[in-house]
């Protein structure tokens, strides 16, 4: 592995003629984020100007996150040697040492200090933090140090004339400047809600700390798994505030202004009126091949405000997968599911589970394979202290012989108020729309035949339903008699959403792929990658060690586009653990520590790792917005590798509207005409005796343009001011559903 101090130039061996001639260092701000490091000779020495400088070394202190470019060398010539982002002795800084390459032209003199090089700072808009020298009493300099590496300072200079050997001292105003101000803690909850203090409170895992400046800038981290938690913070103070992860929880004050050095330790407390558990689950894994071993790893949190009893995870494999080995052990179901057993959860609690499976080696190349993983108890807790007891929509379906058969049920043993849309799309195509209206503990049957292509059912969830879901289940490589079959269709859309307790992830089946890129899922719909204003995004980013020595440590530097809220992110499943934090409010910085990443030519399948997180657009962004990302992987101290760029495109009515089936039809004698239409078009019903009518017109995404009330068999939609496009249509006669389609206005 590269050392940090790296020893150029010739070695000299020669005798000391005035041993006590020291050489200092000094920072000096030149600029706007521009800074030089320049030697001064000590005030009773006088070298002549044939001085030959041999070894040097410079190492600069800066906080996490905040880099050194643009190096310009003027005594000597200098070279960025190494770096290491934030090393265990000493988490909060990075270290850059700058070696000296060649000593021609750098002349030292008395009373005239000699610039060495000077650089500039980045990630630093605000002017809230500077750089340091490294000294002789830094945690990091003792070697052998974690990383192995030899940061310093040192400079040894020869002078012809008189034999004697200059050599770095120290620096000029001491070492007190490299205690950047900083604040640390945990995140503390006491089940008294005192909001005090006391012995046994439990540490609040995987909560937000952000440190506001009053020039608007933030830094923010999330606290580990013991709670704790570390901030930089400017020297003149920042407001420090906890952000409980829902609203169960509230902080016990709204933040502390936090000045340096009066607070350095510094803990917050969390209370909450509402007592109960909160499981959460989330499932991944770093690529899906055929014919050889896939691992999915989940992590699981109690995010409650009580304890969750006997809590367990029914995980549901593809059906190409076959069970290899767990972590802990499991229980497998009549339906091939696997179950497994967590125990009680305390708050707070997190825990990782991995599980192996051999693909099957008949699946091709674009298949996809979809798991799913549901954590139990699976209640709803909610922060208003009710408990919900109303219609909860979910969706299901298989591939049943020369079937496609889904079902829609009503789950909540209260029946539905008013109808919801379904929408079937086949192939990305809008293939049927229709309105269900389900009893409690009641199910609606839809099924299609096998022909091979991918159907996928998505049912509008109640409006009345307490949180945020997207019932859908997607059905590929359905096939009368083993025929063939349409793939790429899945991954467009967004997965199956019941809320926290529930994940669903699916992965195409690749063969060789870059080993180090980043994913935005869904993927989205054609070459665009359009996905709907709203939707919410995962990212992964995956990477590999292709080097030829073992990674001590792995960052990954993630700088989020504007259209993202970085406030939603939601860390997700992780290779190995890691440490979150967030970088003037928009760049994400994920460490792990100790990694201990063997190189592929020793280990290839341990030299892969992987993170994912959850983030949500900013609302209602504009069409044609585009959503780009790209990230950045250090291995070590060695230069990073860039993924490509995962990108989207905000959009309505992509999903292409052809051979809509209309329900009920020939039942009703329904024609509608002309369709389609510039201006009119005419219903008229031939079979049904009725009292009223009532027709309702949508547009794609679901919003009520039109309703129409009717007491005859004929009747007309006038077009008005609506806009060229494809629209659906609800028939309800007598208060019952009807029929329902689509019809088209072109100009």
């Amino acid at each position: 592995m590269q050392k940090l101090r790296l020893l150029f130039g010739i070695i000299l061996f020669l005798t000391v003629a005035n041993l006590p001639a020291q050489i200092y260092f000094q920072l000096v701000e030149t600029g706007t984020n521009k800074w030089s490091v320049q030697a001064v000779m000590d005030d009773a020495v006088f070298p002549s100007n044939l001085t030959i400088a041999g070894t040097g070394q410079v190492t600069i202190l800066t906080p996490l996150g905040i880099g050194i470019n643009n190096l310009t060398y003027s005594g000597g010539i200098w070279n960025n040697s190494g770096v290491v982002n934030g090393p265990v002795e000493n988490p909060a800084f990075t270290y850059t040492s700058i070696g000296l390459v060649s000593g021609s032209g750098l002349i030292l003199q008395n009373g005239t200090p000699t610039t060495l090089f000077s650089f500039e700072l980045n990630n630093n808009p605000n002017l809230e933090f500077f750089p340091t020298l490294i000294c002789s009493s830094d945690p990091f300099i003792i070697f052998p140090n974690s990383i192995n590496s030899n940061p310093g300072n040192e400079l040894t200079v020869f002078d012809p004339v008189d034999g004697a050997i200059y050599q770095f001292a120290g620096v000029v105003d001491g070492c007190d400047g490299q205690d950047v101000p900083k604040v640390f803690g945990a995140a503390l909850y006491d089940a008294t809600d005192d909001c005090l203090e006391n012995e046994g409170a439990f540490p609040l895992v995987g909560w937000k700390v952000v440190a506001t400046t009053d020039l608007g800038s933030e830094n923010s981290t999330f606290t580990n798994h013991l709670g704790q938690y570390f901030l930089l913070i400017p020297e003149y103070g920042a407001h420090v505030t906890l952000i409980p992860p829902t609203g169960l929880w509230s902080a016990c004050l709204d933040g502390s202004e936090i000045t340096y050095p009066s607070a350095t330790i510094h803990n917050l407390l969390a209370k909450t009126p509402v007592k109960c558990p909160q499981m959460t689950v989330d499932v991944q894994s770093f690529a899906t091949r055929r014919c050889t071993t896939n691992v999915y790893y989940m992590n699981w949190c109690n995010k409650g405000t009580a304890l969750a009893e006997a809590a367990y995870i029914i995980f549901k494999p593809d059906a190409a997968l076959t069970f290899q080995e767990a972590t802990i052990g499991h229980e497998t179901l009549a339906d091939g599911s696997l179950k497994f057993a967590l125990g009680d959860v305390e708050i707070g609690d997190c825990g990782y589970l991995y599980v192996t499976f051999q693909s099957s080696c008949d699946i091709q190349l674009g298949q996809t394979l979809c798991v799913e993983a549901n954590i139990y108890p699976d209640g709803l807790c909610l922060d208003n202290s009710t408990v919900y007891e109303g219609p909860n929509i979910h969706v299901d379906g298989s591939c049943s012989g020369d079937m496609v058969a889904f079902e829609i049920a009503n789950t909540g043993s209260t029946a539905m108020g008013s109808p919801s849309e379904y929408k079937v799309i086949k192939d990305g195509v809008m293939f049927e729309t229709g309105f269900f209206q389900l009893d409690g503990n009641a199910t609606q049957q839809l099924s299609y035949p096998a022909d091979g292509a991918t159907y996928r059912l998505e049912a509008k969830q109640v409006d009345e339903f307490p949180i945020a879901t997207s019932p859908s289940k997607t059905i590929e490589t359905c096939s009368a008699n083993g025929g063939s079959f349409s793939t790429g269709y899945v991954m467009q859309f967004p997965f199956a959403d019941y809320g926290h307790t529930h994940d669903q992830h699916c992965g195409l089946v690749i063969g060789s792929f870059d080993p180090n890129d980043k994913r935005g899922f869904p993927l989205g719909f054609g070459p665009q990658h359009k996905i709907e204003p709203n939707t919410p995004l995962e990212y992964m980013i995956r990477f590999q060690n292709t080097g030829t020595d073992t990674a001590f440590k792995v960052v990954i530097l993630d700088t989020l586009t504007e259209s993202l809220n970085i406030e939603s992110i939601e860390p997700g499943a992780s290779s190995h653990a890691y440490r979150l934090a967030i970088l003037d409010n928009k760049v994400l910085e994920f460490t792990f520590e100790d990694i201990m990443l063997p190189d592929s030519n020793v280990n290839e399948p341990a030299s892969h790792g992987f993170v994912a997180f959850n983030i949500r657009q900013q609302a209602d962004l504009p069409l044609g917005s585009a959503i780009n990302n790209t990230a950045a992987i250090y291995f070590d101290i060695n230069e990073p590798v860039i993924t490509n760029t995962a990108s989207h495109l905000v959009a309505h009515d992509f999903i292409e509207v052809s051979g809509t089936k209309n329900v009920n039809d020939d039942a009703l004698a329904l024609q509608i005409f002309p369709n389609p239409s510039q201006n009119i078009v005419n219903f008229q019903l031939g079979n049904s005796s009725f009292r009223t009518g009532q027709l309702e017109l949508y547009n794609s995404v679901g919003q009520r343009l039109r309703s129409l009330h009717f007491d005859g068999t004929t009747f007309s939609l006038l077009r008005n001011n609506l806009p060229a496009g494809v629209y659906f249509y609800s028939l309800r006669l007598d208060g019952y559903q009807a029929a329902n389609g689509k019809i088209e206005f072109r100009d």
